[in-house]
């Protein structure tokens, strides 16, 4: 079966974990299993707390 998995701009316009995780159970139940993060400053991306997130972020 394959993944669901749009960019996070699709969803917001960087990737904010406040702004996204109270969207990933809604997301889920519509068939998102991936989102694809802008590394356009990796500096700003909280890679541990990404993992946690209940959809998958790559």
């Amino acid at each position: 079966m394959n993944v669901f998995g749009p960019h996070t701009f699709a969803i917001a316009p960087v990737w904010d974990l406040d702004l996204i995780e109270p969207q990933m159970e809604r997301l889920k139940g519509l068939g998102i299993g991936l989102l694809e993060i802008p590394l356009l400053r990796p500096e700003e991306i909280d890679t541990k707390r990404s993992l946690l997130t209940p959809i998958t972020p790559i």
